[in-house]
This record gives C-alpha cells, structure tokens and sequence, in this order.
C-alpha cells in the first residue's frame, strides 16, 4: 500500500514523536497512525481557520479567469499554511462520527468537501444520510493547489448565505440566552447558601471503549448516576447541578459535571477528596468499571495562580470567587464551539441544570454584608 509523508508539523518532536506524519492510504479510506489527542488537537485549529475565513469580507481571485476562478498564491499566502495542513484536517474529519452535526464553522467545511468530492463516504454516495451505521467512513482526495481554492471559494460562498447567517445569528442566541439562565441559577443558588462547595468532575470512557460507546448508551449511564444520587451519601445536601455533554476525538462522548452542595453541611476543605469519591463512583459503580473521570478540582491551586480559581468553597460574598465560577466554569460550559447536535437522537438533552431554589423572600439570621 502507498504512503504519504508530511515533513512538516516540527512541533511534533517536542511531543516525543516522528518529525514526519505517516498515514496509510487504502480503499478502504485513510486510518491515522497518530495519537488521538493529536487529532483533537488539529480539530480545534481547523475550526480556528474556517471562523476567520467565513468572517472575511472578500477573498481575492486571479483576474481574468472566468472559467474556473481560483484564489491567487501570490495573493494569498496566508493560506498556504492551511494547504499544507489540509491533509491533516481531512485525516481529522474523517475521524468523526457522521451521526453527530457539529460546529456551523465545522458543518460548513464539510458539507463543501462532500460537494467537491474531497469527502466520499465509503460506499460511494456522497449525500449525508440518517441512519448513519457505526461502519459508515468517510474517506477523502487530497486535493491540489486549484482544488484547494476551490475548496477555499465554495465555503466562503456557503458562509454568505443568509441560511449560514441565521443559523450563526440562532447559536449565538441561544448560547448567549443559555449562559444568561445558568448565571442566573448558579446566584440562586447564593441566595439560599451561604456558602457552596463546588465540584467540577469530568466523566469519560476508558480509551479502549471510546469508539464504541454510542450517545444513547453514555446518556444511560449519566441517567443512572443522576437516578443514584437520591439515596447516595455522597451527594447529601447537593444544591444544584450543571452537565454538558460532548464529543472529542481524543475522549469520544463525555460529560462536564459541575455539582453544588451546600457548603454548611459539607466540608469544603476536603473537596478535592469530595471530588475523586464522585470520580471513582461513576468508573467503578456506575459504569461498572468502563469509566474514567478527571477531577479538575485537584487543579485548584493552579487555578487559584492563574487567578481563575472557581472551585472549592466558595462563599457568597467572595465575589471575586463567584465571577470565576461564572466566567471559567459556567461560561466553559455554556461555550458554543464544542456544542453538537444527534442526528439519531434530535430531541437528546445535551445540555441541562437542576431546577431553581425556592428563594424565601425573608430570610432569618442576621442581614447579609458585602465586605
């Protein structure tokens, strides 16, 4: 079988790994022999470029060619970090499962490559159907120089119709809306505590299962963990909570847990502990051992150095601790990039919070004071 070689991407030797990318080409389609955090990694760049090109005002074209305009090099060099690169984006995307849409910036570049036929799916139709099998692959042409512009000039037409536009308008909408409601309930929460515990779990697939784990078999485990908390010591007095779920190629479907207990009944010296317990519950029980998790609230200190500290205990006149959790918690979350949508599953909460405190219009004790 043929091999393509990338002598670019240097960086790759501070990770330890080959100064050149090697892939395998087949019938079959591409498989990259690279890490998949790798992968990630070149997903959040490609997105990065597709942005700044769809925000554009004009993109140049050689003049005088009417029949097949293309985007002049010598005009253009800016791009010619991106056609370098593109056989690593197109090895990046055709890692991603056709049954989820992403990013309008990401849908975007896809649905272009499929019209050009960069992108083919395995059996040969090019048309983006639903069902997708797990089996279905994309397989891809890297294009030349010409294809490239081409490539270049079909997504920046398709960012300038008004369908792309309102789509934009719609996310930023909602996204805004969505992170407006949560500030909203993460203070509600303040005017019924004095003080809360924050915990802030991520939940994940061992590395092995993250091909395999399908969204509605995930959103029957995050189910299950929600379904244990009722009778569950560690979730005593929890206030309120935020879960996000989203797909990585490096982690496939996982989950931004964001918990609040109360911070007069738990102890929020031992949050970090706190934190694991939840941790080891959902890979050992809930998961009977197929999960994983990452507790960022073991990453407190370095938070707190960055001056972006939002975990812990928090009390409700520490406000600079509060805009933390609002701006680097709440807001990561809330975050449009990372959001997708199921085509098998459309009506799949993928993003959720508990319900609002009943707040007593008098509350007993002494009146609150800033200060």
């Amino acid at each position: 079988m043929p091999y393509r070689h990338l002598s670019f991407l240097p960086e790759l030797n501070n990770q330890g790994l080959p100064g050149q990318l090697l892939y395998q080409q087949s019938d079959l389609g591409t498989e990259p022999q690279m890490p998949r955090l790798f992968f990630s990694e070149r997903l959040a760049e490609l997105q990065d470029w597709i942005k700044q090109l769809c925000r554009m005002r004009e993109i140049d074209h050689v003049s005088g060619n009417h029949v097949a305009p293309s985007i002049s090099l010598s005009s253009c060099l800016k791009y010619q970090a991106m056609f370098e690169r593109i056989d690593v984006y197109l090895a990046t995307v055709v890692l991603l499962p056709m049954e989820f849409e992403y990013s309008e910036y990401l849908n975007v570049f896809i649905e272009s490559c499929l019209q050009l036929l960069i992108l083919t799916k395995k059996n040969g139709s090019v048309v983006k159907e639903v069902p997708h099998s797990s089996s279905t692959q994309l397989r891809y042409v890297v294009p030349d120089w010409d294809g490239f512009c081409r490539l270049l000039e079909v997504m920046y037409a398709k960012s300038r119709t008004a369908e792309f536009k309102a789509k934009l308008r719609l996310q930023a909408k909602e996204a805004n809306e969505r992170y407006t409601d949560y500030c909203n309930y993460v203070n509600a929460l303040f005017d019924c505590c004095d003080r809360l515990v924050v915990l802030r779990v991520d939940l994940a697939y061992c590395k092995e299962l993250t091909c395999k784990m399908s969204l509605e078999m995930a959103l029957a485990d995050l189910d299950r963990l929600f379904a244990n908390m009722r009778n569950n010591y560690l979730f005593e007095s929890l206030e309120g909570y935020i879960v996000k779920t989203e797909y990585g190629i490096e982690r496939g479907i996982h989950f931004h847990l964001v918990l609040f207990f109360n911070g007069s009944a738990r102890n929020g010296s031992s949050h970090i502990f706190h934190a694991m317990q939840i941790g080891q519950y959902w890979s050992e029980v809930v998961t009977r051992g197929r999960g994983g998790y990452w507790n960022c609230n073991k990453e407190a200190k370095n938070y707190h150095k960055m001056g972006r500290l939002g975990v812990g205990l928090i009390r409700w006149n520490e406000m600079d601790l509060r805009n933390n959790l609002l701006e680097h918690v709440v807001g990561y979350i809330c975050k449009q990039d990372q959001c997708f949508r199921s085509l098998l599953l459309p009506k799949a909460k993928l993003i959720r919070r508990g319900q609002y405190p009943d707040v007593p219009e008098v509350r007993l004790g002494r009146r609150r004071l800033l200060g």
